[in-house]
């Protein structure tokens, strides 16, 4: 109590998170004795988006279990959602959706698996690891004994965003880049496709990193499980990079184009993603990419 009397009048806000009926309650015994201007600083929180309203996301961290309470109390679906949204909804702070960061650590232990990304994996074991990450749970892939199953489940995701990774606006941008210089000096290439990708939203770009990062991994192990760069292309292409209009026209036409340019920044992982093209994302994501 002293230290609330002594410290109340310094008080510019208070938010109290996921309230029980007890602690209302309680605060209100004590609203006859403290006057009105403290609980005008008083804000009750039951959604921790509604804080990001007054506090910049950089300023505040939640404990795992309050962002785990909250994602079950207010649960909102991650797939099929704007990234950013996603990101909201889990109180990110690596900038990359859990469903991504913990299939691509599964996948790095399971780059063995022959046909990794190409096989299917059982549906009914993908439908039932998107509704947990859906509802919000703190899902353990490692109880899944299917690495296909994980696989199909971030193809799946990337498959559902509602504006791909690589987003409908730079569509053209990485198409043309590819048609004019994808088959000819390729430091001029290089030189193209890094300006692209440091003009992507800071998230695309930590998720396009990590997620190449994996494939080149995995590229390297085509001998045992025969995915080649080629190969992984033909899968992740359609779903990364697609215009917002998609006739029978655009996929013949343009999908040699974007799967021989996913093939290529496999190929050419290391020197597209550096730091000395992007210092302040790379240094800063270390562990991540």
């Amino acid at each position: 109590l002293y230290l609330f009397l002594r410290y109340k009048k310094n008080l510019k806000a208070l938010y109290i998170i996921h309230p029980t009926f007890m602690i209302k309650a309680t605060l209100n015994l004590f609203k006859p004795f403290i006057s009105n201007k403290f609980w005008r600083k008083v804000t009750f929180i039951y959604n921790l988006t509604d804080i990001y309203k007054t506090i910049n996301r950089s300023q505040i961290s939640f404990p795992d279990f309050v962002i785990r309470h909250d994602s079950k109390s207010n649960a909102k679906p991650v797939f099929g959602t704007p990234l950013e949204e996603v990101l909201n909804i889990e109180h990110s702070k690596t900038g990359i959706p859990n469903v991504i960061e913990k299939c691509i650590e599964y996948i790095k232990d399971h780059q063995d698996v022959q046909g990794i990304f190409r096989k299917s994996g059982g549906a009914h074991q993908i439908e039932d690891m998107k509704k947990s990450f859906d509802k919000g749970e703190d899902v353990d892939l490692y109880k899944c004994d299917d690495p296909h199953a994980v696989a199909g489940l971030l193809k799946q995701f990337f498959r559902e965003m509602p504006d791909p990774l690589f987003p409908f606006d730079y569509y053209d941008g990485f198409l043309q880049t590819q048609k004019a210089s994808g088959n000819g000096d390729v430091e001029v290439w290089l030189f193209t496709m890094k300006s692209l990708l440091h003009s992507l939203p800071p998230s695309n770009q930590k998720i396009i990193c990590i997620l190449f990062e994996m494939m080149n991994d995995v590229s390297q192990k085509s001998d045992i499980n025969l995915m080649t760069p080629s190969n992984l292309a033909i899968v992740f292409g359609p779903n990364l990079l697609k215009p917002r209009v998609e006739t029978m026209q655009s996929v013949m036409t343009d999908t040699p184009t974007i799967n021989t340019l996913i093939k290529k920044m496999i190929e050419n992982y290391e020197e597209l993603f550096n730091d000395t093209v992007f210092p302040e994302f790379i240094n800063s994501n270390n562990d991540n990419c």
